[in-house]
């Protein structure tokens, strides 16, 4: 017998509804995690395309800066550009396209673009059927714009990207601080010399479409235990010719002198000033150009030299002939390190000079006596590494050029010998790159569109040579560490500190350059793991955009002209556009 359906009864029975309701509510939630599923892995992959398309931008710019061919740099960037992909994974067909060059309102740049059409894996039906707007901001037109990501004639999504690296309209000035001291000989300074040309060359060229005059200019600072300034500046008028700057004088005892007085503060013989060109004058010998550090503050910034403060001028080094050993206890004991005149100069015998006045203090007083110098056929025949030019190793600084042919050939003329004072480099580096005295070839601070910069290079220590003797060191840009100019500034005063003062010396230089919106670029080059140098430079170096110090640690010769490239390619402003 039937059962008589009641309408009532069905409307109301709720038994095995569950199985319909589930069936109809899984269809959003399984597309749901399907779209989702499907949406991460197109992200994943316009992702790694974007990462893969600056890539080759960058090498697209490079090439275009070295005025390569549109077929070579579209070849070299694509090969860059599909390296990338094959590394990632990315099993998409991309079609790659290099645009060329453009002109925008701020700046000259390179585009590149990819093109590809994700096929989503999960739930391509809903994806055709989804009005699919904004994924991300891609796909792009025939103008090279990128366009909205939507769903291609195969149910997939087309991405479109593009890329864009500016051509540096702006104008450069780079000063290369450069280590020359005796650790640097052979092979290291060679590999100095190729890694620091090659950034000549690059930037050279990188900065060429510029239409500024000078858009790209490189002043050289090659530095050891003093910096030479160039002897061709003998009368320049920051220098110290009157002989005012309150270390002038030191160790030179000019009333000892038979003639001398002193007028209006300037001492002076027979009319003529008596200042360490005289010097020089006297014993015949050529200024090599280096000079002293000028009296803390002034040594670790650039202040422009000025009538109102003597000791803002430039005072020539001029090592003094020392005595050549002194006495103590009755026994001769120590020699001094630059002695240039014959001790018997006022024509006593050897023997007369071993009497008890010719020792110790009385010895040492004598390395002060001016007639000395004025018996010029004294000076003995020594090495160039002994005399009034000692310490002096270095070749001249020269001053920004934009000629590229001189700054690499003075890069060749660069020589290895002395000691390490990365401090007096730097601040000349600072000085180069100043607008103003002594060398006025730098634009203003803070002129639009203009980058200052400054790489630090250096294989070691801050280096000032102790001595045995009544000096306590050998001569050099701080004069002889007894005067304690060396420590002026500086929490030290032990002659175990020298190259912690001098450190000291150097991150002030840095600041100074940093305070003036110079990038400072620092290199540690083939220097021990244990070696302060290696965080002194790091230190000393300014922060990139991502708060990194722009600091190299070159542990080879290849790893050095990286770091020199890497350089370059900050320096020449270049930027990747969104």
């Amino acid at each position: 017998m039937m059962r008589r359906l009641d309408p009532m009864r069905l409307r109301e029975d709720r038994r095995g509804n569950f199985a319909v309701l589930g069936a109809i509510v899984m269809v959003p939630v399984v597309g749901a995690v399907g779209l989702a599923a499907d949406y991460s892995e197109i992200l994943r992959t316009r992702s790694h395309i974007a990462e893969a398309l600056d890539a080759a931008a960058f090498v697209a710019a490079d090439g275009y800066a070295k005025k390569r061919s549109g077929a070579a740099i579209t070849q070299d960037s694509a090969a860059v550009f599909r390296a990338n992909l094959d590394e990632n994974g990315v099993s998409e067909t991309v079609v790659y396209t290099y645009d060329g060059f453009f002109t925008g309102e701020d700046a000259n740049f390179i585009r590149v673009r990819a093109q590809t059409q994700v096929q989503p894996r999960f739930m391509p039906v809903l994806w055709a059927m989804l009005d699919k707007n904004g994924l991300s901001q891609g796909g792009s037109g025939e103008d090279g714009e990128e366009g909205n990501d939507r769903s291609g004639s195969g149910g997939g999504i087309d991405l479109g990207l593009k890329s864009e690296v500016a051509v540096a309209t702006s104008t450069v000035e780079l000063a290369l601080v450069l280590d020359n001291s005796g650790s640097m000989d052979g092979n290291k300074l060679k590999a100095l010399k190729s890694a620091a040309s090659k950034l000549v060359e690059d930037l050279h060229g990188a900065v060429a479409p510029n239409s500024e005059p000078n858009a790209v200019q490189f002043a050289i600072v090659p530095f050891a235990g003093a910096v030479n300034v160039g002897p061709g500046n003998k009368s320049a008028s920051w220098m110290d010719t009157a002989g005012k700057s309150s270390i002038h004088h030191e160790n030179f005892d000019w009333t000892t002198l038979s003639g001398a007085s002193k007028q209006n503060g300037v001492w002076k013989k027979n009319g003529k000033v008596l200042n360490r060109f005289w010097l020089f004058d006297e014993v015949s010998v050529d200024w090599g150009g280096c000079v002293e550090a000028r009296p803390y503050p002034l040594n670790v910034d650039d202040t422009a030299p000025s009538a109102g403060n003597p000791d803002s001028y430039f005072v020539p080094m001029f090592a003094p002939d020392t005595p050549t050993r002194y006495k103590r206890d009755g026994k001769w004991e120590s020699w001094y390190t630059n002695s240039y005149i014959e001790d018997d100069f006022l024509g006593r015998s050897s023997a007369s000079n071993q009497d008890s006045s010719y020792h110790g203090a009385a010895q040492h007083a004598r390395q002060s006596w001016m007639r000395k110098y004025e018996q010029t056929g004294r000076v003995s025949n020594q090495p160039i590494s002994v005399g009034p030019n000692y310490a002096c190793t270095s070749i001249p600084i020269m001053p920004l050029t934009a000629s590229r042919r001189d700054a690499l050939e003075h890069l060749d003329d660069m020589r290895a010998e002395g000691a390490t004072s990365i401090a007096e480099g730097a601040a000349w580096g600072l000085r180069t790159l100043s607008p103003g005295e002594p060398f006025t070839g730098g634009r203003a601070y803070g002129s639009e569109r203009n980058i200052k910069a400054m790489v630090v290079m250096s294989d070691g220590e801050n280096t000032y040579y102790t001595d045995n003797n009544r000096n306590e060191s050998t001569y050099g840009p701080y004069g002889f560490s007894a005067n304690g100019r060396i420590f002026d500034g500086t929490d030290y005063h032990r002659s175990s500190d020298f190259s912690r003062a001098m450190d000291s010396h150097l991150l002030k230089v840095c600041e100074a350059a940093k305070a003036k919106s110079i990038m400072v670029f620092t290199i540690a080059f083939d220097v021990d793991n244990r070696s302060p140098v290696k965080a002194l430079l790091e230190r000393c170096a300014s922060l990139d955009r991502d708060g990194k110090p722009n600091y190299y640690n070159a542990t080879s010769n290849k790893e050095l002209e990286t770091a020199f490239g890497m350089i370059g390619s900050k320096v020449s402003g270049v930027r990747l556009y969104r």
